[in-house]
């Protein structure tokens, strides 16, 4: 049989689990405290005891919390804006087995709001409330921890309870309570139970929790709650297994055997045993209840602790996201600076091509201007060549008209003088006769040719071209036909020309054929099988004459001489034909033009055109 102490242990026990039941069960919305804190406050949107199915559509999925009998919803974090300045907001609730909200957070982190701000925000919200806020301020500057300035503030039923020494202990281990959520002054638990900071337990009725934490000079992160604590309060366990062990049915079974010898004297003190038994059972129903609210505390605080294990890796999970987002901004930035300095390396590019090609075509001008220049100089020394040409046929023809008058006076004295010696003569000095006196005067005469030197003028010039270092030596000279000859208007100009780049040297010797009157080009006479070439009479050094082949080169006035005086050993030697030339101290030339011919003598050492040879035979 279990013992009257077994069965009053028994039923005390019973008694407090149906008082906790009981507790537990109490509808709080006949509650009118509750209603005025679900009919004032809003977290962010959400009114306390509000059902779960009105804001399921924008909560994630629900999951079993670490408290006893309910479950945890959140949502995501959302980015939204307040005067120009985009702050995160996170939401999540806990719901009982009805599908009521029992408990509603949200977080606002990094909203626009400045710490001297605070004192007027919960003076405003308790005078639209209607009663005052319990205030817990919290400041410390920095140290071991980061510095902390935040303002909580309560409305309604719920208190804050600062925890034990025991508790901070299981909060610094990371371990939960059990007995609802914990608060502190720098949302961040484990931190502020190491720093041994206000932490605090949420008791009493329903009620609304502000909470204000500066995080930078015009920054703040706000948190609100909405709570009602009854429902976090464990329900008492069941009694202990060890209750039926035989070991204690054996103990009570025998201590009516023990006291049944002093059955008179128990009977005699009857109310006294009364009372003492009524003090055992009393304490004993308190050690129960101490047991069960112990083990409902350890709960809470393994709750909490799971819970601040979350918070933990949420804030890690934001700390991640910001440091992943910092790093985004900041190869963003990398990339922006790298694309400007591509584009300032493309304009300055686009710059630096416009300047090299301003340059490149002021040096085509330059050159042009002076192709331009060198072309008019050229044409300048052949229109004075030309002139020199004509003032020097003009002498020559003044000249020879002057020789003529004087060949014609020295016949007609010639014709009277042996008329004057024979009359002045006596008859015996006129041995010979007429025919001896005429022979000296006829052989002192000089023939018609002398009296007609052939006079040529070769003029030099020598051109530079920057661009190209190209250096131009040119000598030119003009022959003219006999006056009187057939085509006696017409000359040849005779040009030989040295480019020189560098170590290459190049000469060009050609012959163009023209009118002196018109300046009109006259072309050479080709003959034989050969359409190309133009057959001259060749005396080279006073030689006998030889017939030369003249190669006309892309107009019909002008045919090349370069090949003239070279002979078949010399080609086959490969000498230069500056050095052929300059071998030779006359070469002349009959050049057979379309209307007539023009002879020339060019003398190879005469001084401007040596310098040419010379300088392409170096």
């Amino acid at each position: 049989m279990v013992s009257k102490s077994a069965a009053t242990f028994a039923l005390a026990t019973a008694l407090l689990s149906w008082a906790g039941m009981a507790s537990a069960e109490t509808d709080p919305l006949a509650d009118p405290a509750a209603q005025r804190i679900r009919a004032s406050f809003k977290v962010d949107g959400i009114a306390l005891l509000d059902a779960h199915a009105d804001h399921a559509a924008r909560m994630g999925i629900c999951a079993p919390s670490v408290f006893a009998g309910l479950k945890w919803c959140v949502s995501g974090s959302v980015d939204e804006k307040k005067d120009d300045v985009v702050y995160a907001k996170t939401t999540g609730y806990n719901i009982d087995a009805d599908g009521r909200i029992v408990y509603a957070i949200s977080s606002r982190r990094g909203y626009p709001l400045k710490r001297e701000a605070f004192d007027g925000i919960v003076q405003a919200i308790g005078e639209r409330f209607g009663g005052g806020a319990a205030v817990l301020a919290f400041r410390k500057a920095a140290g071991d921890a980061p510095a902390a300035d935040s303002v909580i503030a309560v409305w309604g039923g719920a208190r804050l309870v600062q925890l034990t020494e025991a508790e901070y202990a299981q909060v610094e281990a990371g371990q939960s309570l059990k007995r609802g959520h914990l608060i502190d002054h720098r949302f961040n638990l484990v931190l502020s139970a190491k720093s041994r900071e206000p932490v605090y337990k949420v008791e009493g009725e329903a009620g609304f929790v502000l909470q204000l934490m500066v995080t930078a000079p015009d920054r703040a992160d706000v948190i609100l709650r909405a709570v009602y604590p009854p429902v976090f309060i464990p329900a008492p366990g069941k009694p202990a297994a060890e209750a039926g062990h035989p070991l204690v049915a054996e103990t009570v079974r025998r201590a009516p055997r023990a006291a049944s010898a002093e059955r008179p004297a128990e009977r005699a003190n009857a109310p006294a045993a009364d009372d003492r038994r009524k003090r055992i059972e009393a304490e004993r129903g308190l050690s129960a209840e101490r047991l069960l609210r112990e083990e409902a505390e350890r709960r809470i605080a393994e709750e909490k602790a799971a819970r601040a294990e979350l918070e933990r890796m949420a804030g890690e999970e934001r700390r991640t996201f910001e440091r992943e987002r910092e790093r985004l901004a900041a190869e963003r930035k990398a990339a922006e600076e790298r694309a400007a300095r591509a584009e300032a390396a493309l304009k300055a590019g686009a710059e630096r091509r416009s300047m090299e090609e301003a340059q490149r075509n002021a040096a085509d001008a330059k050159r042009a201007a002076e192709a331009r220049q060198q072309e008019a100089d050229r044409k300048a020394a052949e229109d004075a060549a030309r002139r020199a040409e004509a003032q020097r046929a003009e002498t020559q023809r003044t000249e020879a008209q002057r020789a003529e008058a004087e060949r014609k006076a020295a016949e007609e004295r010639r014709a009277a003088e042996p008329k004057r010696a024979e009359d002045a003569k006596p008859p015996d000095e006129n041995v010979g006769g007429p025919e001896e006196a005429e022979r000296k005067p006829e052989a002192e005469r000089l023939p018609p040719e002398a009296a007609r030197p052939q006079v040529t003028l070769w003029s030099f010039a020598e051109t530079q071209d920057r661009a190209t270092e190209e250096r131009l030596f040119r000598a030119r000279a003009i022959f003219g036909a006999p006056d009187g000859a057939p085509g006696g208007t017409l000359a040849v100009e005779i040009a030989f020309e040295c480019r020189a780049v560098g170590r290459d040297r190049r000469l060009r010797a050609y012959a163009r054929g023209f009118d002196r009157k018109t300046l009109a080009g006259v072309a050479f006479r080709a003959g034989g099988e050969d359409s190309f070439g133009v057959r001259a009479a060749v005396r080279i050094d006073g030689q006998p004459p030889q017939t030369g082949l003249l190669f006309r080169e892309h107009q019909d006035d002008i045919a090349s001489i370069l090949e003239l005086p070279m002979t078949t050993a010399e080609r086959a030697r490969e000498i230069s034909r500056a050095a052929a030339w300059l071998r030779h101290d006359a070469v002349a030339i009959e050049f057979p033009l379309a209307t007539g011919t023009v002879a020339a003598t060019i003398a190879p050492k005469d001084a401007s055109l040596r310098r040419v040879l010379e300088a392409c035979a170096q």
